[in-house]
């Protein structure tokens, strides 16, 4: 400290030398950002410029239309550039909170001062609702503080651990591994040096990051920046209101915000000027003061020091702006050496009064904040940085090639992923996340019990293997095989004793090699003290190599052949019989399955496609068959059966129509209280899950963590749902992983927004209302996700062997939404076109007002009856209809079972449009099929499961969304080349039965705009995304706190459907 002292000394010693070079060259800079400059802001300006000539004056323009006023002062001068010269460079998304559009103020400042004007060595960027009192007021902080500070700035406050849950933390967890930094940025000065880091940052990821974060995390990072924060700057926060009075108080604070700018002129005349004999004379009597102080005995009782103090706090405010920056550095000292003989309550008041003196920077963190970082922290970090410099390399200033930046664009997706990864790598050895062992250091002792682990199992299977009975046991069956059947079969005998030796042989050479080997790495490894997880997972794998080879020699028999074959005697190498899967049947369906458990799918498929349609049999199948006129336990229609190649969709069909009747008043129609308290207590038992308190993902969905991950625990330990009763569901951790594996995001490239960025941060329920919300309408999430519970929520048996939980795909995606919801509020205003009739406005916005709740837009009285724009509406529907059977086709779905995603609650019955959206539905999903239907690779057959309920009855007319899509497929003679059936059932009965039958299935969530899976899935209530949460693996394989691939932009697939 006291070195750093001495350097400040120094340098504030020829500070005045510096200044004067400074003025035939300037080489600071102040910047002021705005929209369109008020006058204010361009008289403050100019006036800066004149006053202080070794300082450049710009006020930058984001409005291009705005006519640039002339000034005579060669130092003020404006700045306005097009959008798309910032964004090419990667000067993008730095304001996007603060101002919703990807080129902002901010960006342009950036791209200028970090790419353009690259001779100033310190700028200032103040925002124009930042009042300054007086040129004087500007002129002390940048004196005082640009020369030795790499940043000025009003806040600093750090995240450490990667939290996301608060703040636009969020916004951080694809450009930084922690740790994080931000702070308030409305004023703020940059060092050249943190202006280049910005400037590489900006070439490397091809666009920035939000502006509270960047500046203050590329500091921190840095590692040797220094960052300040003067007292001075503590009135710039984000809310607050000031009065003249406090101004005067402290003229010489920067104050934010003042929005009423016309303010900012009538409070600078009022401020009365000091003449330089009133200031003067004060400064005379605060040293004064402070003299007097030093002479004072600290044991005085009868002296008012804390009086005193105060008077020297308001007096400090007032003068500092005058004291040249050398002396208050020395009164700083002087402050600091009054506090060593004072109680504590005076020295720490004197301690403050130091910093308002002068303030020193703040103490750099500890990046290394988990102690020796792991050999995965250093690896990631390098492929970090690997990544950076290609990036930089590839970015030199000449022009790129195309296949270049494709190139750049594969790397810059894969830097997210890095980063990511790091992140959940430091929060493991934070301990903040669980993950299992990890191996800190090369030196760690944790391997030690390890390695000995491994050496006592080699000396055991080595032990084994020398006491093995095994190929006596062989040839003594061999030899009473020989001694029945003598004289036919001696050169049987003879050739398989030969084959016996052979083996064991082969066999004990192979394993001994094996197990030599690891002796040889065991003393390496122990020699070199130089041990990785990879060294111990290789070793482990040798282990597991020779106990299966010979466990497979012990387990060895002998196959006996008839007399006349030509291989009288061989050995028989199968150690565990091949079982062919035989699937139980479903409680739901007892015995449905009883005809056909025994034959594989191969053997249905291969009969099947052998079966001939004649043309006749084709041209008759455009009439459906309705399952009221026969004898079926529940309605059900079926169109263009036989116009499949493969006559199997036929008789799945077949079967599907003979399923129970599905219960509609069953345990899960209303809420769903006992469910929703066993899924937590699986995830609890099982995986550690706690809610965080006063923490949520979004408006009342409740944050949680898991202390044990499944990518930390052993892949073979099964696990059951739920775990009290009998015939509970089973399941591997290496079958959660592959199943969390499948995840993949589907994402319409055509709509406007949709970027990585965007997709990262909505799938942690991080999109707006309005814009965001509506883009998710064309996001679809898909992965394996096997259904643990029927309808009723009845278990469904599994047995480890069985595969067909594997089969089943569920499909998440967000409907349109009618209700009425602020959230969702761009589907009203899209399609709905007199919604002004409807909804309550904002007179001066004209924007919808929402009601108390915060939720629900506000409905007039006597709101007019819904108009549609149908056009845009269907073709929308049929966009969304082609995402989702394009992802389902990519994932190998040959059964698609789909429902009707906003069409009960959310199809507008309140304003009267639901009719018209359950028709439009149908007709866009029909339409698609027919158009896109022959270009289809592995879509076989699509199944609508739509229940009919009794409350969809009026006047004795169907009103439901059942009757829309029959009369839709009917009406409309579909012509399709899929095989349709319609089906009054449950989705997942439906799904269990196909998955049954062999078939890859998906099945449809009708999931939230928020993109956070289940979202509500705690709150006990009856929608069916929430049902689906409870009856599904879908908490654990689509939800981003539980699945880290949901995250990993690897999964995601941006991509334009067929139209």
């Amino acid at each position: 400290m006291l070195f750093s002292w001495k350097c400040i000394t120094i340098f504030l010693s020829i500070l005045p030398f510096i200044n004067t070079l400074n003025i035939s060259s300037p080489l600071s800079a102040v910047s002021f950002l705005t929209r369109e400059p008020s006058t204010e802001v361009v008289q403050f300006a100019h006036e800066l410029s004149r006053a202080v000539p070794f300082i450049d004056v710009f006020i930058l323009i984001d409005n291009n239309a705005f006519v640039i006023p002339v000034f005579s002062s060669s130092n003020l001068q404006f700045l306005q550039f097009n959008a798309t010269v910032c964004t090419k460079y990667g000067f993008q998304e730095a304001n996007r909170i603060g101002v919703g559009k990807s080129c902002s103020a901010w960006d342009k400042a950036l791209y200028y001062f970090s790419k353009v004007s690259t001779h100033y060595l310190f700028v200032w960027f103040i925002e124009d609702d930042v009042f300054i009192p007086s040129v004087q007021a500007f002129l002390s902080l940048h004196e005082v503080y640009s020369p030795s500070n790499d940043m000025v700035t009003a806040t600093l406050s750090y995240n450490r651990d990667g939290n996301v849950n608060i703040w636009h933390w969020r916004t951080l967890s694809t450009a930084f591994a922690p740790p994080w930094a931000n702070g308030m940025v409305c004023a703020i000065g940059c060092s050249r040096r943190l202006l280049s880091a910005i400037g590489e940052y900006a070439r490397w990821r091809g666009q920035l990051t939000f502006i509270e974060n960047l500046f203050h995390t590329l500091a921190i990072q840095d590692g040797s920046m220094k960052i300040v924060t003067p007292f001075e700057l503590n009135t710039i926060v984000y809310r607050d209101t000031y009065t003249l009075e406090q101004i005067q108080r402290r003229p010489n604070n920067w104050w934010h915000p003042v929005k009423q700018i016309s303010l900012h002129r009538e409070w600078r005349n009022k401020l009365i000027p000091n003449s330089s004999v009133n200031i003067n004379n004060r400064i005379r009597k605060f040293y004064s003061t402070l003299q007097h102080l030093q002479t004072i005995n600290a044991t005085n009782s009868s002296f008012d020091f804390m009086q005193h103090i105060a008077n020297l706090g308001i007096e400090i405010e007032i003068v500092k702006g005058h004291i040249k920056s050398f002396d208050r550095y020395q009164l700083r000292k002087q402050f600091l050496q009054l506090a060593q003989n004072l109680l504590k309550n005076l020295a720490d008041l004197f301690t403050v009064l130091a910093d308002h003196a002068f303030k020193l920077p703040e103490p750099q963190i500890n990046r290394n904040m988990a102690g020796n970082k792991t050999v995965a922290h250093m690896m990631l970090e390098k492929a970090i940085e690997k990544n950076k410099q290609m990036i930089l390399e590839l970015t030199t200033n000449r022009s790129l090639s195309a296949d270049e930046m494709v190139e750049i664009t594969k790397l810059r997706v894969d830097a997210i992923r890095l980063i990511v990864k790091l992140s959940r790598q430091i929060r493991c050895e934070l301990q903040v996340i669980s993950c299992g062992p990890m191996i800190k250091s090369p030196s760690s002792q944790q391997f030690n019990s390890q390695l000995n682990d491994i050496e006592k199992q080699n000396e055991k299977i080595r032990q084994k293997l020398n006491q093995s009975n095994t190929e006596k046991n062989l040839s003594n069956q061999i030899n009473q095989w020989e001694r029945e059947s003598i004289g036919k079969i001696q050169t049987a005998a003879k050739k398989a004793r030969t084959e016996v030796q052979q083996l064991n042989k082969e066999t004990n050479i192979r394993i001994n090699n094996i197990l030599n080997k690891i002796t040889n790495e065991l003393r390496s490894k122990r020699k070199a003290n130089n041990c990785t997880e990879r060294d111990i997972e290789n070793l482990n794998n040798l282990l597991q190599t020779c106990t299966d080879q010979w466990k497979q020699l012990n387990e060895l028999n002998i196959a006996k052949n008839d007399l006349s074959s030509h291989d009288l005697i061989k050995m028989d190498k199968t150690t565990h019989a091949s079982e062919k899967e035989t699937v139980p049947s479903l409680p739901i369906e007892p015995g449905f399955f009883t005809d056909r458990t025994n034959e594989s799918m191969e053997t249905f498929t291969a009969r099947s496609k052998t079966t001939v349609v004649s043309e006749d049999k084709k041209q008759s199948s455009r009439t459906p068959v309705i399952s009221e006129l026969q004898s079926y336990p529940y309605p059900s229609i079926h169109f263009n059966v036989d116009f499949s190649s493969e006559k199997n969709i036929g008789e799945l069909f077949e079967r599907l129509r003979h399923l129970p009747e599905m219960d509609k008043t069953g345990p899960m129609s209303g809420n769903c209280d006992a469910e929703t308290t066993q899924m937590e207590r699986f995830l609890s038992q099982t995986f550690g899950f706690r809610n965080i308190p006063n923490e949520y993902i979004v408006h009342d969905v409740k944050s949680f963590r898991l202390s044990k991950h499944p990518y930390g625990m052993h892949p073979n330990i099964v696990i059951k749902f739920p775990d009290d009763v009998r015939n509970a569901f089973p399941m591997t951790i290496q079958e959660i992983l592959d199943w969390q594996r499948s995840y993949k995001v589907y994402a319409d490239k055509t709509v406007p927004g949709m970027t990585l960025q965007f997709l990262h941060g909505a799938l942690q329920g991080m999109s707006k209302s309005g814009d965001e919300a509506f883009r998710m309408k064309f996001v679809v999430r898909i992965s394996q996700c096997p259904i643990l519970m029927d309808c009723n929520a009845r278990i469904i048996p599994r047995e480890l062997r069985h595969q067909w939980p594997s089969r089943i795909k569920l499909v998440s995606v967000a409907g349109i939404d009618f209700a009425g919801r602020i959230h969702d509020v761009n589907d009203i205003t899209t399609y709905v076109t007199n919604w002004k009739n409807i909804y309550e406005t904002d007179p001066k916005l004209g924007n919808p007002i929402v009601v108390s709740n915060g939720r629900d837009l506000q409905k007039k009285r006597r709101a007019a009856r819904g108009e549609l724009d149908e056009d845009r509406l269907l073709k929308d529907l049929m966009q969304m209809a082609r995402l989702r059977l394009y992802a389902c086709d990519k994932e190998k779905v040959q059964i698609v079972v789909e429902t009707g995603i906003g069409l009960g609650v959310f199809a507008g019955k309140s304003i009267g449009i639901d009719g018209i959206v359950r028709a439009l539905s149908a007709k866009a999903i029909r339409k698609v099929l027919e158009q896109e239907g022959p270009n289809y690779e592995h879509i076989r057959g699509v199944v609508f499961a739509l229940p009919i309920f009794d409350k969809d009855i009026k006047n004795d007319q169907r009103n439901d969304v059942y009757q829309a899509f029959v009369d839709e497929f009917d009406k409309k003679k579909y012509n399709g080349c899929i095989p349709v059936m319609i089906a009054d059932q449950d989705m997942h009965r439906l799904a269990i039965a196909i998955a049954y039958e062999g078939f890859t299935v998906s099945e449809l969530n009708p999931a939230d705009s928020h993109g956070v899976f289940g979202e509500y899935w705690q709150n006990r209530g009856p929608a069916v995304e929430e049902k689906l949460a409870l009856t599904t693996l879908g908490l654990l394989v689509q939800h981003h706190l539980i699945n880290p691939c949901v995250l990993e932009p690897k999964h995601y697939r941006f991509v334009q459907p067929k139209t």
